[in-house]
This record gives C-alpha cells, sequence and structure tokens, in this order.
C-alpha cells in the first residue's frame, strides 16, 4: 500500500519522471546509429606468380582496427591484385549495387603500388568515398612509406576517421 499511496499522492511527479525517461530515451536511441565502413586494399604491380605481401594485409588489419575501434560497423573486401590502377576513378573497381544492398555506408580504397621485386609498396593511395550517393570525400597519398609495423600504419589510418562521420 505504500508504493500506490505514494503514486496517488505525487502523480505529477511520476508523471514528469516517466514522461523525462520516454523523451531520454528516444533522444539516446537517435545517436545509437553506426555508420558502416567497407574497405578494399589494392596491389597493383604485382605479378600472379607472386604471393600477396605482408604489408597488403597490415594495412588491410589496421584500417578494420582504427575504424572498429572507433565505433563504426566494419566489413571488407577480397584483396585485389592488379596490373596497374585504372584510369579515372578507382571507385569503378566497386561493385555499387553489391556494397549498396550490404548497407555500406563509406568505403575506403587502399591502393598499395609495387615496382619490381620490392616488398614494401612504392607509393600507397588512400580514399574514402561515401556511398549513397557516390561523392569522394577524401585522398591522400601516404608521402613516408611505413614499414611492416601495424602500428605506424595504424596511426596513419586514425587520420582518415575524420572522414567518415
Amino acid at each position: 500500500m505504500l508504493l500506490e499511496d505514494f503514486i496517488i499522492k505525487n502523480s505529477f511527479y511520476v508523471k514528469k519522471v516517466y514522461i523525462l525517461a520516454v523523451i531520454l530515451v528516444f533522444c539516446l536511441s537517435a545517436y545509437a546509429g553506426a555508420s558502416t565502413v567497407s574497405f578494399l586494399v589494392v596491389e597493383t604491380g604485382v605479378s600472379e606468380n607472386q604471393r600477396i605481401y605482408q604489408h597488403s594485409i597490415i594495412w588491410e588489419n589496421a584500417l578494420l582496427d582504427v575504424f572498429f575501434e572507433a565505433g563504426y560497423i566494419v566489413s571488407n573486401d577480397q584483396l585485389l591484385q592488379l596490373e596497374k590502377l585504372p584510369q579515372g576513378d578507382i571507385f569503378q573497381l566497386v561493385d555499387l549495387d553489391e556494397v549498396r544492398n550490404g548497407g555500406v555506408d563509406y568505403m575506403i580504397i587502399a591502393a598499395l603500388e609495387y615496382f619490381g621485386e620490392v616488398q614494401l609498396p612504392k607509393d600507397i593511395s588512400l580514399y574514402v568515398y561515401r556511398v549513397n550517393p557516390v561523392e569522394r570525400i577524401h585522398q591522400n597519398t601516404v608521402s613516408q612509406r611505413p614499414r611492416n609495423d601495424l602500428n605506424e600504419v595504424k596511426s596513419i589510418t586514425r587520420g582518415l576517421v575524420n572522414y567518415v562521420r
């Protein structure tokens, strides 16, 4: 009986608390959504009989780790090996229908260009795209080539998080 008496005597306050709780839940749920980011690592200049370089795997892992830690839903595409990058926009390598059907909001492409038998890529280009509508948000070429160090590559990829909001 004590709880019922309290509710009856303080019904005005109970209603306020209830309304405040509903508003709070509604507001907090509005910020609960997370963007989905997908990654594609492209190697160029690698002959077919060569294996996948460890550096490409490090870049893929760094991208996945950094964006997952930043609170994004992450996925990756299969590593792509090409003779050279396509003319025009690199986004043409992406199957847009598949990406959109997968619910991807942003796509990040890391292009690692190898020349000869070198184990480290000569050029590393990073592209950030919004998927719907398709828009290139950022493009960057890494000027200093990181070694096979995951932490060093992670520090470079952390700069990309600012472009995905």
